[in-house]
């Protein structure tokens, strides 16, 4: 995996997204960490921010390497997503899948 971009501490504003990296499959992966202290429509918010990042060009002008790569969001969790959380993963991957984005959850505990 090689790291695009990364997001600088203490440095305003912040980025449209988290971080960007290539992986080695040369996936094109957008992470998102969630915070679970805010609401699911700041998270719903994001993932909109982070679809148009990808497919209204921004990204491709940004960083020309990515230009033709599928694309996913990769939502970091610390808990298994469950409740509203788990039902909105659900219902929206499919959706993202039409835009050409997928999307993987990642637990990572803290």
């Amino acid at each position: 995996m090689r790291w695009i971009r990364g997001k600088p501490k203490g440095e305003p504003p912040a980025p449209k997204v988290d971080a960007l990296v290539m992986e080695a499959d040369g996936t094109v992966g957008l992470l998102l960490g969630h915070d679970p202290s805010r609401s699911l429509g700041y998270l719903q918010e994001r993932v909109a921010a982070y679809v148009g990042f990808a497919r209204d060009g921004q990204m491709v002008r940004e960083y020309p390497d990515t230009e033709g790569h599928p694309v996913k969001i990769v939502l970091i969790v610390v808990n298994e997503p469950s409740g509203d959380l788990a039902n909105y993963v659900r219902g929206v991957t499919p959706r993202l899948k039409t835009y050409g984005v997928d999307l993987v959850v990642k637990v990572t505990p803290a």
